[in-house]
C-alpha cells in the first residue's frame, strides 16, 4: 500500500475534527466547561498542552475525537499506539490524559452533543 503513514492519517483526522467543532460553538463551550471540573489544572505551552488553557481544554476534545476515528479505520490497537506516539513529541500531558481518561472524555462529549 503506498504512503501507508498512520501519523499523517492521525493530523488529517485531527485538523478535520476541529472543522466540526468550529461549527458547534455552544457544545464546545458546554464541553469545555466539564472538562474545566474533571481538570481543574491543565498545562498550556508546548510540549504537554497546546497554545492557551481554552485550546488545551479543546484538545481534550478533539483528541479523543482523533483516537475514536483512527480507531475506526486502524482498530482500537493500532490507534491506541499513534496517539501514544505522538504524545511522545506534543499535546503530551492532552494524549496522556486521553489514553488514561477515554471512556470518562468519551461521556462527556456525549452528553454534550460534540461526540461524532
Amino acid at each position: 500500500m503506498p504512503n501507508n503513514d498512520p501519523a499523517g492519517l492521525s493530523q488529517l483526522l485531527h485538523e478535520q475534527i476541529h472543522w466540526f467543532e468550529d461549527t458547534r460553538q455552544k457544545e464546545v463551550e458546554n464541553t469545555i466547561s466539564a472538562l474545566r471540573k474533571m481538570y481543574p489544572i491543565v498545562p498550556v505551552g508546548y510540549p504537554d498542552g497546546a497554545r492557551s488553557e481554552f485550546s488545551t481544554y479543546l484538545h481534550l476534545a478533539v483528541c479523543l475525537l482523533e483516537l475514536d476515528a483512527l480507531a475506526e479505520v486502524l482498530g482500537k490497537e493500532k490507534a491506541e499506539t499513534v496517539i501514544a506516539t505522538n504524545g511522545q513529541y506534543f499535546y503530551k500531558w492532552i494524549y496522556k490524559t486521553v489514553l488514561k481518561d477515554q471512556a470518562k472524555i468519551r461521556t462527556v462529549l456525549k452528553s454534550n452533543n460534540l461526540y461524532i
